[in-house]
């Protein structure tokens, strides 16, 4: 693990919030995103098909939370649609999970 990853992991466990995935827990920093910002990640087709409100949660570089995983976080089930890498200099840092309502 470099500085930098540990850094940002520090940060999201400070002011994230608690969920799990199953019997596995793990800490993220969550936000409502609209429809347009989730076309970043999700294609038209995928975004109609969805119920609102979408989500976003951005957790550390370690977390294994994979697509199709259900998320239960503030009495929510939420259903990660995708999982991106976020990146600096050839590293993961953190990733991003898109969720929608189960």
């Amino acid at each position: 693990m470099t500085a930098l990853q540990l850094r940002v992991r520090n940060a999201i466990r400070n002011v994230g919030d608690g969920f799990k995935v199953g019997l596995v827990s793990g800490v993220g920093v969550f936000s409502v995103v609209s429809p347009g910002y989730a076309s970043r990640y999700l294609t038209d087709v995928q975004l109609d098909t969805l119920a609102r409100p979408l989500r976003i949660a951005t957790v550390p570089f370690d977390d294994a939370t994979t697509a199709g995983a259900t998320v239960e976080w503030n009495s929510l089930n939420l259903t990660v649609q995708k999982v991106v890498d976020i990146r600096h200099r050839g590293q993961t840092i953190a990733r991003t999970l898109v969720l929608a309502p189960t």
